[in-house]
């Protein structure tokens, strides 16, 4: 039976149509059949399903940048919009034809599809796949079809593109407002206390120490975003480190506005 048999995965090749010709066990007579074999047949399967219920293969995919030239997409400098995309290309041979026709990789299958399982924690996957094999708008009949007819090639090309969801998006977008919302009431503040000269604002280390609690708090508030990459992002451009020199700046200003006022004080009473 052709099941023992197994089917042989490959992975990032292709196939060519060619004549099989092969004789039937059953009544010992010479037949003539279109299949598919692949184009590299030095190439090694990734794996062999269909011997056994339990069988199954592993194997990786290289995902790259899915719109070039885009720093806002670039992944992980483009952090919480970046986007990556990445493509397989599946084929399925059978062996028990394979051997039949006397053909390394001769007797491609057609895989109709795919299904995506499971789930990531921070990235969004989907995917679309194309049949090269049965083409929607080419219906073919093998048993009368001639080779110009046929598809170049038999495999199945899957396309995946991955995104961050929409919660994360949010949570990043929602923590580079709360840092611009605090440096911003910050330098409020101390420009209120400085150049409007209100001295009452300078007494004891009520701004002071909102400004050195904030100066720590912001670059916290950036560590806890799920799925953050290491510092340097566009996040860190646009929400980080600006934010952060505000508050910077308006702690030196505060502290030398009290240092000057301390001393004054200090001059008027000698």
């Amino acid at each position: 039976t052709w099941y023992t048999y197994g089917i042989e995965i490959y992975r990032d090749i292709s196939s060519t149509p060619y004549l099989a010709t092969y004789i039937w066990y059953e009544d010992n007579k010479t037949y003539n059949e279109w299949s598919y074999q692949i184009d590299n047949v030095t190439a090694k399967p990734i794996g062999v399903i269909g011997e056994h219920s339990w069988d199954s293969f592993e194997t990786d995919i290289t995902f790259t940048q899915r719109r070039p030239k885009n720093a806002w997409l670039q992944p992980s400098l483009g952090y919480p919009l970046d986007q990556w995309q990445g493509q397989i290309v599946f084929l399925a041979n059978n062996r028990w034809a394979s051997n039949l026709f006397n053909k390394t990789g001769g007797a491609i299958m057609d895989v109709a599809g795919v299904q995506l399982a499971d789930s990531t924690l921070n990235w969004r996957f989907t995917y679309e796949y194309e049949d090269r094999c049965n083409p929607a708008d080419n219906q073919i009949d093998w048993n009368t079809a001639d080779i110009d007819t046929l598809p170049p090639n038999c495999h199945l090309v899957v396309d995946f593109v991955g995104k961050r969801p929409p919660l994360l998006i949010f949570c990043a977008i929602a923590a580079v407002a709360v840092n611009w919302t605090c440096a911003i009431f910050i330098f409020i503040l101390t420009c209120e206390a400085i150049i409007m000269r209100r001295s009452y604002m300078l007494k004891g280390t009520d701004i002071l120490s909102m400004c050195f609690t904030a100066l720590f708090a912001l670059p916290t508030i950036r560590s806890l975003l799920p799925g953050a990459p290491a510092y340097g992002a566009i996040i860190d451009l646009v929400g980080i480190l600006p934010c952060t020199l505000i508050v910077a700046l308006c702690a030196v200003c505060v502290s030398v506005a009290k240092l000057k006022k301390r001393h004054t004080m200090t001059q008027k009473v000698e």
